[in-house]
């Protein structure tokens, strides 16, 4: 029941869908007995919310279609360009199913990381949705980047409340949005960030 109230939660806002899709990681990860079921459950619950929601959407989705411009921005792919933030994304979110497979619950803060990542926009109401992943993942360096990009995230108001901002102020702001995904790479790659203590002479 759980795992599918979780599939309808996009009829709330549509990145509740990566609720359910976290519930079918974790009941996987752990090698739940239950695990088909909730797979199940999900998978039911998010078919439910998409016949629910997209019936109506229909008209607004083709007229986006037709005449919508993507344009990102004061985000990563606002600073490095969608395809090398795209290539992150995958990179994070397969590095993160990876720890998954191995029982490392780091692994959700790197889903966290990717989602983040592909979001072009990255308003603190969406960065919002991955506080659980953060709180998911325990206390690693990817974890507390993740939590400190939900928290930068408020940056992404300043050229609503400044008006249009020049290229120049556009990066700055998104290099302090998406500064703090960086020391996830302290998990990453963990015996780069601790320093060789010195042999003790005879």
């Amino acid at each position: 029941l759980a795992a599918f109230a979780l599939g309808l939660s996009p009829l709330l806002k549509a990145p509740g869908a990566a609720f359910a899709f976290a519930a079918v990681l974790d009941a996987w990860s752990r090698r739940s007995r239950d695990r088909v079921r909730v797979t199940l459950a999900a998978a039911g619950g998010l078919v439910l919310a998409a016949c629910l929601v997209l019936p109506p959407l229909r008209p607004a989705l083709a007229s986006l279609g037709a005449h919508g411009r993507y344009a990102p921005e004061v985000s990563l792919q606002g600073l490095i360009g969608p395809e090398a933030a795209f290539a992150i994304a995958i990179l994070a979110g397969a590095y993160g199913l990876w720890c998954l497979r191995l029982q490392n619950r780091a692994g959700y803060a790197w889903i966290g990381i990717g989602l983040l990542s592909a979001t072009p926009n990255g308003y603190p109401w969406y960065a919002l949705w991955l506080v659980p992943w953060s709180l998911a993942a325990g206390t690693g360096w990817a974890s507390r980047a993740l939590w400190g990009a939900t928290i930068a995230s408020v940056a992404r108001y300043l050229p609503d409340a400044a008006g249009t901002l020049g290229p120049e102020a556009a990066r700055l702001a998104a290099a302090a949005v998406t500064f703090p995904l960086a020391f996830a790479l302290a998990d990453a790659f963990p015996t780069a960030f601790v320093r060789k203590k010195a042999p003790v002479q005879p």
